[in-house]
């Protein structure tokens, strides 16, 4: 028996439409897809709805479009909002709502000596109250007053027009809401009145123009205020370097000092390339939030990449066995064996994309990670300072050939003690020659069982070395790090650069053993 073709079907729940409920709106989701369309908080439902003029409060839920709200003023969480595009959420309180119009209301004459009102059902509230105006009243002034809670609209003032229509009996009341004026909106118009515009540019921009001491705002005909993206993430950026870009918020001047001293980057690259590497968000949503081409972006990421990799690889350095013994913490003050320790040693790996060369796909391999990977170095003093970090190597390269290959027995001082993982084995032959002593953890044999002392001795140097973990875990808080982030295989000659830039970027940030 065949298989029914709906069987291989993929379910899409259909999509509801949003209707705006301002009466006198007529957006909706289908019609404006482009329009942004917000849900009207459930405990103020009613307070909303008098604002606009309905006194029936529908059991369904409201929905109000952006055409009556100021997005910056009226959403909790318009930054996240506009830049991750999740769930906006509006504010409890109702606020000055834009565009509100009053129906209009026709008076129909029958006969000669009395007239007719007919009203529309959703429009009736706004005229519950007013009389049925006759023909002596025509040339009088009507100013209906509506008041709400929280908006307050009376309408300009209207007269009543005598012009006769093809249907002579029919004439009509026009009037128009005007929305009341607070002294937040005044203030706010004026401080726009008073900025200068800014448009965004995709092209290649001067110094000048990545100045953002400019204005964020700019005023618009149909929207009162426009955010210009690549400001917006500028100041957001100034505001949080270390959430952004892994700079501490004390030490941000850092990149003044080195646009000075270089000065074909600018500010701009320098934020770019550090966000880049921070976030590891792809260069077309990168040009899109500061609206930059995506081959101007690259073009900058290669510059200051080896500008940045030469400025951060001045903070990774070897202490003094001096120095590291002063702030050495106070586990390792346990036995003079331990407070001898001058580096921890590990090894971390990036997985990449699978290479087209058959020879790399080999090379990268690794058995352990079971994917392609590029494989680090990184050793660090006993209070987490980062002393070392190698070269990329290929996944496949073991921990002792590491070690032996990427120049760290060149720097190790001789008559020093390094930490190790179980891994590192058959490095202590290696060590021996320089007069350099390992410590590990005791080997352990599936056929014979550990002695009391060699357990004890495991967990405690097992204690110890959990602080070159926290730096590798500080490491992978740069997203284009992470174990899995399967970097590009165009971005796989730049990892050696981001790692320095990141080992350089953590050494200046707070310590990993707080102090009292």
């Amino acid at each position: 028996m065949e298989k029914p073709a709906w069987i291989d079907e993929v379910y899409i729940p259909p999509k509801y439409t949003k209707y705006c409920f301002v009466p006198s709106c007529n957006n909706d989701s289908l019609k404006k897809p482009d329009k942004h369309f917000f849900h009207v908080p459930y405990k103020n439902k009613a307070e909303w709805c008098r604002a606009v003029g309905k006194e029936v409060i529908p059991k369904r839920p409201l929905v109000i479009c952006e055409d009556h709200l100021d997005l910056e003023y009226d959403l909790e969480n318009y930054e996240s909002w506009i830049i991750s595009k999740g769930n906006a959420k509006l504010r409890p309180t109702v606020p000055v709502l834009k565009k509100i119009s009053k129906p209009t209301e026709t008076i129909t004459q029958d006969k000669p000596g009395s007239s007719r009102v007919s009203k529309n059902k959703r429009d009736r509230p706004f005229f519950e109250d007013e009389p049925e105006p006759s023909r002596a009243t025509k040339e009088k002034c009507i100013e209906p007053f509506f008041e709400a809670k929280s908006v307050m609209c009376k309408p300009k003032t209207a007269i009543i027009s005598t012009q006769i229509s093809p249907d002579p009996r029919d004439c009509a009341i026009q009037c128009n809401i005007l929305p009341m004026r607070t002294k937040a909106a005044d203030t706010h118009e004026a401080s726009v009145a008073s900025v200068p515009a800014v448009k965004g540019s995709t092209s290649e921009v001067s110094e000048s123009e990545a100045s953002y001491e400019q204005s964020t705002m700019t005023s618009s005909a149909t929207h009162p205020i426009i955010l210009n993206g690549r400001l917006f993430m500028l100041n957001l950026i100034e505001k949080k370097p270390f959430q952004y870009i892994g700079i501490p918020k004390k030490l941000y001047w850092v990149i003044d000092c080195l646009c000075n001293a270089h000065k074909d980057i600018t500010k701009l690259d320098c934020i770019i390339t550090l966000y880049k590497i921070k976030s590891n968000d792809t260069f077309i949503r990168i040009g899109d939030l500061f609206q930059i081409s995506q081959t101007t972006l690259w073009r900058r990421f290669e510059k200051t990449l080896a500008v940045l990799t030469a400025f951060f690889k001045q903070f990774i350095e070897w202490p003094s066995a001096r120095e590291i013994k002063l702030n050495l913490p106070g586990a390792f003050t346990t036995s003079v064996e331990y407070a001898n320790i001058q580096a921890i040693i590990d090894a971390f790996e990036i997985e990449i994309e699978k290479p087209s060369d058959p020879s790399n796909q080999s090379y990268t391999w690794s058995q352990y990670k079971n994917c392609n990977t590029v494989k680090y170095l990184i050793s660090a003093t006993p209070d987490g300072l980062i002393n070392f970090i190698s070269e990329g190597y290929g996944g496949r390269i073991s921990d002792v050939c590491l070690v032996e290959v990427c120049g760290f027995l060149d720097v190790i001082p001789p008559g020093s003690c390094i930490l190790s993982d179980r891994g590192f084995k058959h490095l202590e032959t290696i060590l021996n020659k320089q007069s350099v002593k390992l410590l590990r953890p005791p080997s352990v044999f599936s056929d014979k069982k550990m002695s009391k002392d060699e357990v004890i001795q495991a967990k405690l140097i097992a204690s110890l070395r959990v602080h070159i973990e926290r730096v590798i875990r500080r490491v992978r808080v740069f997203k284009f790090l992470k174990p899995h982030s399967v970097v590009n295989n165009k971005c796989t000659a730049y990892l050696d650069n981001a790692v320095l830039i990141a080992c350089g970027a953590i050494n200046i940030q707070s310590p990993i053993i707080k102090r009292e």
